[in-house]
């Protein structure tokens, strides 16, 4: 027992020593040489160095080396299941390489990551599965609707506020809009929505749906406001029914969710 303390505590030492060791260099003015190395691993077994990149003060540098290390050689667009672009994430990659990926997110400076991506993305993705974008408090809420349209399901999430012109404005036939819509109901802006689907004939399989942090009464009081605005509405349970024309109609429903959280659902459907 006191051999194997011994032991684990000349690891703990050693450990620290590795963590302090930033700390001297940076005291003493060392700049140690450091190389990347790119390991592969099969289950359990050790892993394996494959490339060593020396690394020179650029890290993106030296991940541009990587990545056509990985992909250069490659005949075929490189499939990716999911692609997540971060804040100040800066998306180095050859020009030369092209992506294919059926889903999507970017945070924050959507606009930016979109015109990034447009380039490298093989065309062969499209229609993309889905879409994931999160507006920062004080962003822009203009979109390449041009790119957007290219994906089967939207999710539009964030700290920003929904305005009309953004959601009028996509092409997609189902939109899940994950921020908080309590303001955009309660305005004209919701009756004003309703009656452009209305009026354009929204083909059947269309539909968006909306997050609400509120009680039961207040999705009453909205579906009420549809039902006496809304020329034609019929009210049913927890929803409200608007004859469209070419035999469909637009159904304004709401669901209780977890934690006094509710969601409403615009959706086209074939009239029954």
């Amino acid at each position: 027992m006191v051999k194997e303390a011994i032991e684990y505590t000349n690891k703990r030492i050693k450990r620290m020593e590795h963590e302090l060791l930033p700390f001297e260099n940076k005291r003493k003015n060392i700049r140690p040489k450091f190389e990347i190395q790119l390991t592969k691993q099969q289950t359990n077994s050790e892993p394996c160095v494959i490339e060593r990149v020396k690394y020179e003060g650029d890290l993106h540098k030296a991940g541009i080396s990587l990545m056509k290390f990985m992909f250069t050689k490659r005949q075929h667009a490189i499939q990716v299941k999911s692609l997540i672009i971060m804040p100040r994430c800066s998306i180095q990659i050859p020009p030369d390489m092209k992506l294919r990926f059926k889903h999507l997110e970017l945070v924050i400076h959507v606009s930016t990551s979109i015109e990034t991506l447009k380039p490298i993305i093989d065309e062969s993705s499209f229609p993309c599965e889905k879409l994931k974008i999160y507006f920062g408090s004080n962003e822009g809420q203009e979109l390449d609707q041009e790119f957007i349209k290219h994906f089967k399901v939207l999710l539009i999430d964030g700290t920003t506020e929904l305005s009309l012109p953004l959601i009028q404005n996509l092409q997609n036939q189902i939109v899940h809009f994950q921020l908080y819509s309590n303001s955009f109901v309660q305005r004209d802006d919701f009756i004003v929505l309703i009656r452009n689907w209305v009026a354009i004939s929204k083909p059947i399989g269309t539909c968006f749906t909306f997050n609400f942090y509120k009680d039961e009464s207040f999705m009453i009081q909205i579906l009420n406001r549809v039902k006496d605005q809304i020329e034609g509405s019929r009210a049913g349970n927890k929803c409200v029914d608007i004859p469209m024309r070419n035999s469909t109609v637009l159904k304004v429903s709401y669901k209780p969710l977890r934690g006094n959280r509710f969601l409403m659902k615009m959706a086209v459907l074939p009239f029954k």
